[in-house]
């Protein structure tokens, strides 16, 4: 779901689309399938599917060993001898306060539907991938704890060379919008090549309130020239005093309720 805010994109503006864009974005779905699959295929059954999957892209190099380096949950962009994976995953947090940290340790896990579970840790949810500028993809991220709600970006650039992207996050209570109490709107962020950055849930929280309310994330991730674009939200997290429903929860049409 998407939605226009005071962050616009101009009816003119120039697409900023390539093919590291389109590369990311598939390197990333086809890991999440493989990862969703109870039954994981054979790398040679695997490398098959792959070099199919991706015939007239000019990806070249996709050797068994290759392969088995790209399925590492660190590697967003697809191995071949133009880019090599990088050598482990990092995590940068947006927050000058608390600066650089690790990715969460809790295990992540991708959906059929394209909503990943975990980022954030315990009852988090991520919706689905999301274009960005250049080779940058990006999710807007919810999590429920005992005594607040969060919210976070997760922004992973899949091309050969630094982006800097400009971003805002608020949050959405029985569907008003909210800015998050420890930013001041919009800000330019430069991401790594090949790199993940996890924005602070920290800098974008409310404390959980004792009646039901509905809570989304609302996120702008635009080119670093824009002022203005359309927003997207994260899962929608319906949390009672006892018990958090999520919707979508990863599963088509279906919700999930939880008990912290």
């Amino acid at each position: 779901m998407t939605g226009d805010g005071d962050m616009r994109e101009g009816a003119g503006a120039e697409s900023d689309e390539g093919p590291d864009a389109a590369r990311a974005v598939l390197a990333e779905r086809l890991r999440s399938a493989w990862e969703a699959s109870e039954s994981k295929l054979p790398l040679d059954r695997l490398e098959a599917k792959l070099k199919e999957r991706l015939r007239g892209q000019n990806v070249k190099g996709l050797g068994r060993s290759s392969v088995a380096r790209y399925m590492d949950r660190g590697h967003t962009t697809l191995p071949d001898k133009r880019d090599a994976a990088p050598d482990s995953p990092v995590g940068v947090s947006a927050s000058a306060a608390t600066g650089p940290g690790p990715l969460p340790a809790a295990a992540v896990t991708p959906t059929p539907s394209g909503v990943e579970k975990g980022s954030l840790g315990e009852d988090s949810r991520c919706g689905a991938l999301l274009k960005g500028p250049r080779a940058v993809v990006w999710r807007v991220c919810a999590r429920v704890e005992q005594d607040r709600v969060s919210f976070a970006l997760k922004i992973i650039n899949g091309g050969q060379a630094a982006t800097k992207v400009k971003i805002r996050l608020e949050y959405a209570q029985a569907t008003e919008f909210h800015r998050c109490p420890n930013t001041s709107g919009a800000q330019v962020l430069n991401i790594p090549a090949g790199q993940t950055l996890l924005t602070d849930p920290g800098q974008c929280a409310t404390p959980r309130e004792d009646v039901p309310f509905a809570y989304q994330g609302v996120g702008w991730v635009l080119p670093e020239d824009a002022n203005a674009g359309s927003y997207e939200l994260s899962p929608t997290a319906h949390v009672y005093p006892n018990r958090v429903i999520w919707k979508p929860n990863g599963s088509y049409g279906t919700g999930e309720c939880s008990v912290p």
